[in-house]
């Protein structure tokens, strides 16, 4: 009875490993396009602090500290967003913000070209994380804290709930460049399972645990 077991399950093994490496050739593929999304995204954002020259991070940290001394101890609270609308956030953002910040948030809307220094990526999480949240909304009301860029206050034409709106909207295009960040390693990760498989099938075609392992995997991958 275990052998028939055993040549049963070496034959669903068997017969579905074309599958498999299909399968794992779709993912290597998606995996490529991603990877070269991610790498042209990376040579953007390394463009984007190039262009800037090498006083850019000077200069953040200069504003940094300004805030500091702007906000007190306020400076690391949390900002509370539960009352904000994003829907309102959103619609400000693409009618006010996008010309300098890009539609997405990229820093790379048509007016913000000719900047220096360039607009905020805010979908770029080490960028965006740079000021607390207290210090990117006290931005957003009240301009940069020091002389140097374009990015005025917007609190006497938007007014306190008009500026957090925008502000809550601004979190989730930080989220979204995290989520994408995290899409990339898992997807390296499954990349890795599938070649431990391949190699494990190559060095091992009829070991019944190994076969298990492929069968269930398999499996779980069709469904």
């Amino acid at each position: 009875m275990k052998k028939i077991g055993f040549y049963f399950l070496m034959f669903f093994s068997l017969s579905l490993f074309p599958l498999f490496l299909g399968s794992c050739k779709k993912a290597s593929s998606s995996h490529e396009h991603k990877k070269g999304e991610h790498h042209d995204e990376d040579k953007d954002h390394e463009e984007h602090h190039h262009h800037q020259g090498s006083g850019h991070m000077a200069h953040m940290k200069k504003v940094r500290e300004a805030l500091k001394k702007k906000l007190g101890k306020d400076y690391d609270k949390p900002v509370d967003i539960s009352k904000a609308d994003l829907a309102n956030g959103k619609k400000i953002f693409l009618q006010t913000c996008a010309t300098c910040h890009g539609t997405t948030g990229k820093g790379d809307g048509p007016a913000g070209k000719a900047l220096n220094p360039k607009p905020a990526d805010f979908t770029d999480p080490e960028h965006s994380r740079f000021y607390s949240d207290q210090g990117r909304l006290w931005i957003i009301r009240n301009g940069i804290p020091i002389p140097g860029t374009a990015m005025v206050g917007w609190e006497k034409s938007l007014g306190k709930k008009g500026t957090l709106d925008v502000f809550a909207y601004i979190l989730t295009l930080r989220k979204k460049g995290e989520s994408s960040e995290k899409d990339h390693d898992h997807e390296g990760k499954k990349i890795m399972m599938m070649i431990t498989m391949i190699n494990s099938s190559i060095l091992d075609p009829f070991g019944l645990n190994k076969g298990a392992l492929l069968f269930s995997y398999i499996g779980g991958s069709l469904m």
